[in-house]
């Protein structure tokens, strides 16, 4: 095996033990502690884009833009990831406000319970990942649901959803998800 396909491997497998490592992490955040739970779930999200591929054309040369509702406690954690890199993609943040529904443009939408946004009226284009935490948000189309599992917090992924939205999503993310819809 060639060197360069050594190193590409170890920095996958240390992604994705960084993913199982904030799954952990993210659960021994107590309830209590919301500012913590947010930015753990903030960094869990950012982990998960990192197994996400984007199958648009010319995506790689654009910014990888982050969306979340301004009315959700979970929005101010999410200027963390203003900057960061996604292989190539510099990550951005777009906070929706309250009053807009349109997610155009977005490359992953955070649907907090919290928030203003809902999956049904927010039409996201294709090539959008659509995350949230709501009970049976990926039994409603979402592609990732963000679920609490005793003190941890985990995941579900919406194969069908992936496929439909124009997303591949490692076989990694996929084997680390307590449920595959």
């Amino acid at each position: 095996m060639r060197l360069h396909h050594i190193h590409f491997w170890r920095r996958w497998v240390a992604a994705l033990a960084v993913v199982a490592i904030v799954c952990v992490t993210a659960g021994q955040a107590g309830a209590s502690d919301g500012g913590r739970d947010d930015r753990l779930r903030v960094a869990m999200l950012y982990n998960i884009a990192r197994f996400v591929w984007w199958v648009d054309n010319g995506a790689d040369m654009q910014p990888l833009e982050f969306c979340v509702s301004d009315a959700a406690r979970i929005a101010s954690s999410f200027h963390e990831l203003q900057g960061k890199k996604v292989r190539s993609r510099t990550v951005e943040v777009r906070i929706i406000p309250v009053g807009a529904s349109s997610v155009s443009g977005c490359s992953v939408v955070y649907f907090a319970s919290d928030g203003h946004l809902s999956l049904a009226d927010a039409r996201p284009d294709p090539f959008t990942l659509t995350t949230g935490e709501t009970k049976g948000f990926a039994s409603k189309g979402g592609v990732i649901e963000f679920i609490r599992v005793g003190r941890q917090q985990r995941f579900s992924i919406n194969i069908a959803a992936s496929e439909a939205a124009n997303l591949e999503i490692s076989s990694r993310l996929i084997d680390l998800a307590v449920r595959v819809e």
